[in-house]
């Protein structure tokens, strides 16, 4: 049904006896209750099936600093992140505690008020139906679903995004003031949420300024207040923010081929595990969308470039944007995830007649949920085993090693013996890991030097040393030597990391032999991390 279009059509009454029911259509919140049920017992069950892992107790910790300006300095200096969901955190866990389960309830109910959003703004764009299918399916979703469940601040972004993408459309459609006033402010929180809300903004203001030039231009002055109202709202983090980008954040990453930014985006776009799977659900609902829209009014054709072609935009920057930082991210691709299932919701209502969209949505729906109860076997992380069983067999005189130091917040977490650690390349126990410049302190000559003293001083003093490492730090034969190789990305922290853990295993490898003794988890690999832990004895 077009937007704004009334039912009955005028001149239809007194031909037909039309049903209650269709005059006054059902409330919709004993169904977007049922979904919201679903949406709440999957992604409690994602959230509990393991401990939390590194990036989630590091927000963990940053939150727990002393005091707010403690939590701003340190992200500012040391993080690539903005502050809004560290100060969310904080304020949740003085309202219901610092235990695990009552940290993962608010990115929980965030995940969950998805369901309601998707059907709300779905129906007001498209249709009653549209919004069913768009809750459903994102009450179901695998990739929502697992990233909801996570400390982290993956669920409050497609909330945001999808508020974005609906006060755009309302704005550009000439509503007044309001929706500008919202778009201004729900872009504000995204960019203080995440700085992969600049990429989300981009790919809107491009459908944005498309629609403009082609039609009617008089919603410029709009959008330019809404971006004013944005940007005076984030101008005090600014400085902040241009210290991150120059000192933090993920390397470069530049496409070499697009076949692998293909498959990670319809994966992650579609929710399938198989890349090519989902590569021909996504052509098949760009088919779709491409047909609805030409029969659409202009309204409804903006909606579409809005819900659908934005989110191929964002996609499109992320690529682009790579080259200088490492954009391609399920975990952030997915904050435009439900403005797709909004589009497809709207193009398959559009399409398929009423009887078929039912049976079609309840076998989308089912195929989300078995891929997501199939993924429940997959914990996110070890830390908490691998720390359990480590101070179980600690002795007070032992050194503890973590590297590279990344893994050390998830570790420390759960570990409570007060051995002395090296956290490489950091000497000492740390809770918080700082990411400016990281891969300098990891390829620092002198910091490896430090501790291959220590290691010979924990040695000659005939102490133990155990090694805690990323599992993908764990090579068949460990390279002993001091440099590290020159066809090595110096820039690539995560690679530095791996390679400097390696050589430390080489160095006491060389002292003491090889390990007494070797901890992994048992069952299936960790989907996030896994740790593997060390024994070295004379």
């Amino acid at each position: 049904m077009a937007v704004g279009a009334t039912y009955p059509p005028p001149g239809y009454e007194g031909r037909v006896p039309i049903p209650s029911h269709v005059l006054r259509p059902q409330p919709a919140w004993p169904g977007l209750l049922a979904l919201g049920f679903v949406a709440l017992v999957l992604r409690l069950l994602y959230a509990t099936r393991s401990g939390i892992w590194r990036d989630e107790a590091l927000g963990i910790a940053v939150a727990r600093l002393p005091g707010v300006l403690d939590v701003l300095a340190f992200l500012r200096d040391h993080e690539s992140h903005p502050p809004l969901f560290y100060l969310m955190l904080r304020g949740w866990a003085g309202l219901v505690g610092a235990s695990d389960l009552a940290l993962v309830v608010l990115p929980v109910a965030l995940g969950v008020l998805l369901v309601p959003a998707a059907y709300w703004v779905g129906n007001r764009v498209f249709s009653r139906p549209a919004g069913w299918l768009a809750a459903l399916l994102a009450a179901t979703s695998p990739i929502l679903t697992e990233h909801a469940a996570l400390v982290r601040p993956y669920s409050w972004l497609p909330l945001l995004g999808l508020g974005m993408a609906y006060a755009l459309w309302r704005g550009l459609l000439g509503s007044g003031w309001r929706p500008w006033a919202a778009f201004g402010g729900l872009t504000a929180l995204a960019l203080l949420t995440h700085n992969y809300a600049w990429v989300v903004l981009a790919g809107l203001d491009g459908v944005a300024l498309i629609w403009l030039m082609v039609g009617d231009r008089r919603a410029l002055g709009g959008l330019a207040a809404a971006h004013a109202l944005a940007f005076a709202i984030f101008a005090p983090w600014l400085p902040a923010f241009v210290h991150q980008v120059l000192h933090a954040g993920h390397a470069p990453h530049p496409v070499s081929s697009p076949w692998i930014p293909l498959a990670l985006v319809c994966k992650t776009f579609s929710s399938l595990p198989n890349a090519w799977a989902g590569g021909l659900v996504l052509a098949a609902l760009l088919g779709l969308v491409a047909v609805a829209a030409r029969r659409a009014d202009g309204p409804t054709r903006l909606a579409y470039g809005i819900f659908v072609g934005a989110p191929l935009l964002v996609f499109l920057v992320s690529a682009a944007g790579s080259a200088y930082s490492d954009l391609l991210w399920p975990r952030t691709l997915l904050t435009v995830v439900p403005c797709l299932l909004v589009g497809a919701g709207g193009a398959l209502a559009a399409l398929v007649p009423p009887r078929g969209l039912g049976v079609l949505a309840l076998a989308a729906a089912g195929v989300y949920a078995a891929i997501a109860l199939t993924m429940l076997a997959l914990p996110k992380s070890n830390a908490r085993e691998i720390a359990a069983a480590v101070a179980a067999r600690v002795q007070p005189t032992d050194l503890v090693v973590i590297s590279p130091e990344w893994m050390a917040p998830g570790f420390n977490y759960y570990f409570s013996p007060a051995n002395r650690q090296l956290d490489y390349p950091h000497d000492g126990r740390e809770a918080i890991t700082p990411f400016d410049d990281v891969a300098g302190r990891m390829a620092d000559p002198a910091a490896f030097q430090r501790a291959k003293a220590t290691f010979a001083a924990q040695h000659a003093a005939g102490g133990r040393v155990w090694v805690v490492l990323d599992h993908q730090a764990v090579f068949p034969d460990y390279p002993r030597g001091d440099e590290l190789p020159t066809d090595l990305r110096r820039t690539h922290w995560n690679a530095v990391g791996l390679y400097r853990s390696a050589q430390l295993m080489g160095q006491l490898n060389a002292l003491y032999g090889k390990p007494n003794k070797e901890i992994r988890s048992s069952g299936i690999q960790a989907s996030a991390e896994s740790y593997v832990a060390f024994l070295f004895a004379p």
